[in-house]
């Protein structure tokens, strides 16, 4: 989801629900280096976790991971943040995209997506 779009600052958002407990989770955004885009920030709406960003010169990559023993409770309102700043250009996010991999019950799954 494209949570706020403007040509100085955007964010967007991984949502994600869940009904049984989440014991390994890895979400990754990438968000591609338009004209002026940079980092300007990420966040998530719970805990245990450790969050990264690199910049690769053509990309934007946030990763947020959860922690080893950690645990995530059903919730159905969890958020994976990843906000980037501009310069005045217009962002199109089309080639921006997502990638959520979590393990529930001993079984991994991954899902993927763009903005």
């Amino acid at each position: 989801v494209v949570a706020s779009s403007s040509p100085y600052f955007s964010e967007e958002d991984v949502k994600l629900s869940n009904t049984a407990p989440i014991t390994a989770l890895t979400a990754t955004i990438t968000v591609q280096k338009t004209t002026g885009v940079s980092y300007n920030g990420q966040y998530v709406t719970f805990g245990g976790v450790s969050m990264t960003h690199t910049d690769t010169g053509s990309t934007l990559v946030y990763t947020a991971t959860l922690n080893a023993g950690q645990t995530i409770a059903p919730s159905t309102n969890l958020l994976v943040a990843a906000q980037f700043g501009g310069n005045g250009t217009a962002h199109a996010t089309t080639g921006d995209t997502w990638v959520l991999t979590t393990t529930s019950g001993g079984v991994s799954s991954t899902k993927t997506g763009h903005f």
